[in-house]
């Protein structure tokens, strides 16, 4: 009865006034007297791949038993930044501390350095690879370089100057500066260009620690890849290069080891809460990608004492994924709106109209919301509860909306759906997979049938 009372709401009327309603109402209604009958989509998915009970076992230990010199090896490391004294010899050691993930140990040593060098013009205009270390260091920490500075190396035709142009090292460099360019800045995509050209060609007369760099380089551009893995990969690379501190890559191991402990422990305990929730267990239909949610947040933000900020993360986006499953497979579209109403509600009595299955995953988004609101209200002095219960019911009405799109066969115009969509997570890998299962459009689907391109083209478009 509340069923029927709620979809005879004056809301609801007025609603199914729009185009979308009226050829989806018959669907709605046929769902809503039927419940038990409504014919379920399945996504197939991969069982999850993790062991939570041997997750949930993993430990943090106390980090000051784990090493004794650790305290020392961080002094030592300020004494090398500070006693340095050449401003490109200071640049190489700052990217070698920033590459091996123990920067955050040092910052005020690091924005010195980097405060101090950016008042000078620029590094030394015959040395590319310290000009384009200046660079990427500079507007990769938030200070104001222009991309002026690499006008020396190019002849008035814009192309490099010979004497640069066999400078391996120098062009490895300036390829890696070239992303931090602002749009509508033209000198470094050419200089970008030209080098991942000369890379290339220089390759087979490298030797393999060259090379190595180069694949790497070449596969990734730096400031887009993850902290920790890139991390791990200079760790045992620095040994080979020529500005190699014995003991700052001592420190980066010991740092390495330790923060992957804190992170253990945090596995260690999402798990438990993920195990608690039991949202994989009741919910067989969605997606069970803790794990993979725990990788994310660890990759945006990795420092020891942010582990509130890395649970919270993994928690929130594991709770999205099982929720997009909802509305994209799952849920009849009787059944979305219902939820949907409901988060607006915010309320465990107003749960009890949901469907069985809804009902978990409805009081974990509660639950773990006001949970993280304590945590900022303890901690910072102010209570966001109001605007993560806004966001939680944007984000459902923003699924709602590609629920309707996808019951009524709607392609709606690429602005559409960005205008809808700002609020979700990337959907470009997912398209070929929700095409076969005939979800709603995503925005390369929406691109294509716009603008009459191929897959390919299209993602270029998007990636754009």
């Amino acid at each position: 009865m509340a069923r029927v009372a709620f979809f005879g709401s004056p809301f609801v009327r007025t609603q199914i006034r729009g185009s979308i309603f009226r050829r989806t109402w018959l669907h709605v209604m046929a769902c809503s007297a039927a419940p038990g009958q409504a014919k379920r989509r399945s996504a197939n998915y991969q069982p999850n791949s993790w062991d939570y009970n041997s997750l949930e076992s993993l430990k943090t230990h106390h980090l000051s038993e784990s090493h004794e010199n650790y305290d020392n090896l961080k002094q030592e490391v300020k004494q090398l930044i500070q006693k340095e004294t050449e401003p490109a010899n200071k640049l190489r050691l700052v990217d070698a501390i920033q590459r091996l993930g123990v920067a955050y140990l040092f910052d005020e040593e690091i924005n010195e350095v980097l405060g101090s060098i950016s008042k000078l013009e620029s590094a030394s205009k015959e040395d590319l690879l310290s000009m384009s270390l200046h660079f990427r260091l500079l507007r990769q920490n938030g200070f104001s370089v222009s991309q002026d500075i690499f006008n020396s190396f190019l002849d008035k035709n814009e192309t490099f100057k010979p004497n640069f142009q066999k400078d391996t090292k120098g062009h490895l460099s300036l390829y890696e500066a070239s992303f931090l360019a602002f749009e509508g800045e033209e000198t470094p995509d050419k200089t970008r260009m030209f080098s991942s050209k000369h890379l290339m060609e220089a390759k087979p007369t490298l030797n393999p620690y060259l090379k190595g760099k180069i694949d790497h380089t070449l596969e990734l551009p730096l400031h887009w890849r993850a902290p920790r893995l890139e991390a791990r990969w200079f760790i045992d690379q620095y040994v080979r290069d020529e500005t190699f501190e014995p003991k700052l890559l001592q420190l980066a191991k010991i740092d390495y080891d330790r923060v992957q402990t804190v992170h253990q422990g945090e596995i260690g305990r999402v798990s438990g809460w993920w195990r608690d929730a039991a949202l994989g267990e009741k919910q067989t239909f969605a997606r069970d990608r803790l794990i993979e949610c725990f990788f994310y947040a660890a990759g945006v933000v990795f420092e020891p004492h942010r582990s509130a900020c890395r649970e919270i993360v993994t928690k929130v986006f594991a709770l999205i994924v099982h929720l997009d499953d909802v509305y994209d497979i799952y849920g009849t579209l009787g059944e979305l709106v219902l939820f949907t109403d409901v988060m607006g509600k915010w309320s465990l009595d107003a749960m009890q109209g949901l469907p069985e299955y809804m009902r978990p995953i409805y009081a974990a988004i509660l639950d773990t919301t006001i949970e993280w609101s304590q945590h900022v209200l303890e901690v910072g002095g102010w209570d966001p509860l109001p605007w993560l219960k806004t966001s939680w019911h944007d984000l459902c009405k923003a699924f709602l909306t590609e629920a309707k799109w996808h019951y009524s066969s709607t392609i709606p115009s690429l602005h559409k759906y960005i205008e809808n969509g700002w609020v979700l997570c990337n959907d470009m890998a997912t398209h070929s997979a929700e095409v076969e299962r005939g979800d709603t459009p995503s925005s390369i689907a929406c691109y294509m049938r716009e603008n009459g391109a191929n897959e390919h083209d299209a993602r270029l478009a998007m990636h754009a």
